[in-house]
């Protein structure tokens, strides 16, 4: 499946699960939309077919590069990105 675009997320759309002085992990639940083949896009939620997902993005506090994460194993991959920069943050997702 390919990403859809995750500019379409307000900022206001992003809670934050938790944030230290080395990451920074949020997550923002949407709807998406089949549009062609293996093509999402954010809807909203009633938009005819539209279907739950949650979108989690894992910001590293001292370089200041962002890792988003979504799909079926979305959760457990940024739990493990997330622990790898703070451990403490392996029980925040």
């Amino acid at each position: 499946m390919a990403m859809p675009s995750v500019s379409k997320i307000r900022k206001d759309e992003w809670q934050t699960l938790y944030e230290s002085g080395l990451v920074k992990v949020e997550r923002a639940e949407v709807y998406l939309v089949n549009v062609m083949g293996s093509k999402y896009e954010i809807c909203s939620h009633d938009t005819h077919g539209a279907f739950y997902a949650d979108f989690y993005r894992i910001t590293n506090v001292r370089t200041n590069k962002v890792k988003i994460f979504w799909g079926e194993t979305g959760w457990m991959d940024a739990r493990r990105f997330a622990s790898d920069l703070d451990f403490g943050a392996f029980g925040s997702i």
